[in-house]
């Protein structure tokens, strides 16, 4: 029996030798190639720019003063309110100042009345001279009468002219649009009494400049470009386009020209 046991140990030994000689040899496979993407150069033309922090300038600021004597009268506005052009703003007392223009009118007329008299007189003696019926010093006399009489006309007519403007000076009106400061003086205040006195100002936001430096390597580049190296006049200023934002604006959304550059760079900082 061991024998048998033995013989058939033998078989399933040499069985399982066959099976396994008889498995598929594992080969390697190489992967495909990669896949690359070819793009083609973009043309296209760029603008050359520069960034700088700049300040807002008013475009025009005056202070309204009281340029004649007299009490103020009234107050036309509400501090920090918009204006427009010859909106009345301040009234002084007017009451004197027609007076005088009543005056000035009055004055005129006598005047005129007076050379139309002597212009009447040098008439008759220059026709009774030719005739020899006059004596030459009176004819003079006429003539020199007639010749003052025409110098105080333009006298009165100039005191008139005057105390019209002093007439308009009571009246502070805006010179332009824009916004109007805090009053300094009172209504039933006195003004103008010696010297000017500042009422408010007025300050002109629509249009606006913006003020920015730029450095001496900047300036030449632009130069290069617009001015052809040489300091740009006026008119290639205005060819050179502004973008402005505000700080809590998005982007650039206001447009603008450069006007002015300095002649001059500041030794110091080498800006403009």
């Amino acid at each position: 029996m061991s024998r048998r046991y033995g013989a058939g140990l033998i078989v399933i030994l040499a069985v399982a030798t066959t099976l396994t000689g008889c498995k598929p040899e594992n080969k390697l496979v190489a992967p495909p190639p990669p896949e690359i993407s070819v793009a083609l150069p973009l043309k296209q033309s760029v603008t050359p720019f520069i960034v700088e922090t700049g300040n807002t300038v008013a475009f025009n600021t005056v202070d309204l003063v009281a340029r004649v004597e007299g009490f103020l009268l009234a107050q036309n506005y509400v501090d920090g309110s918009l204006v427009k052009k010859d909106d009345l703003l301040f009234q002084i007392d007017p009451t004197i100042y027609k007076a005088k223009v009543d005056q000035g009118v009055a004055e005129v007329e006598s005047a005129k009345a007076q050379l139309l008299n002597a212009q009447a007189e040098f008439t008759r003696q220059e026709t009774l001279l030719r005739q020899n019926v006059t004596a030459q010093n009176t004819y003079d006399q006429a003539k020199a009468k007639r010749d003052s009489a025409a110098a105080n006309v333009d006298n009165q007519t100039a005191n008139l002219a005057i105390a019209q403007a002093n007439l308009g000076y009571t009246k502070v009106q805006s010179p332009f649009d824009g916004i109007a400061t805090t009053h300094l003086v009172s209504v039933g205040e006195l003004v103008g009494s010696s010297t000017p006195t500042k009422l408010a100002t007025v300050v002109q936001l629509d249009p606006i400049y913006v003020t920015f430096n730029l450095s001496e390597q900047a300036v030449l580049r632009i130069r290069g470009a617009v001015g052809q190296g040489k300091p740009m006049t006026p008119e290639q200023l205005a060819t050179i386009p502004i973008e402005i934002g505000l700080m809590t604006e998005e982007g650039f959304p206001h447009k603008g020209f450069v006007n002015y550059a300095s002649p001059t760079i500041d030794t110091q900082t080498g800006h403009l």
